[in-house]
């Protein structure tokens, strides 16, 4: 009998860990999909090599978050879907195409949105 309360209790703190780590995957996809704000401030068309510059503000406001869960815990992702015809504005910009250089941003989206993430994983847990 106190066995198994005791596999019920390690149970049950498990399944709050793996709900409270999906939830800060989230939180981390939010901020991620927030960095493109940060970044994209210069108005106008940008130079080659040069984080993409703000027209209308639609791509940098166009990136959706989500989490995966996987093996090792969980991925926070945020992307845009925002296309050009049948191609992503996103991968166009950041490869560039044959007529327009590269305009390289998803690195530093995610290295500006490192130090947040890992302080929303850092937070203790409630168990």
């Amino acid at each position: 009998m106190i066995k198994m309360s005791l596999l019920e209790n390690w149970l049950e703190m498990k399944s709050k860990i793996i709900n409270q780590i999906q939830q800060r995957g989230l939180k981390a996809a939010a901020e991620i999909a927030r960095s493109p704000q940060n970044i994209m401030t210069q108005p106008g068309p940008s130079a080659p090599g040069d984080v993409p510059g703000v027209r209308s503000g639609a791509y940098r406001s166009s990136y959706e978050p989500r989490s995966e869960n996987t093996a090792m815990g969980v991925r926070a992702i945020a992307e845009s879907n925002l296309s050009v015809g049948k191609w992503n504005l996103g991968a166009l910009l950041e490869g560039g195409t044959r007529k327009m250089a590269a305009r390289p941003h998803a690195e530093k989206i995610l290295q500006d949105a490192l130090p947040r993430a890992i302080s929303i994983f850092s937070e203790p847990y409630d168990v």
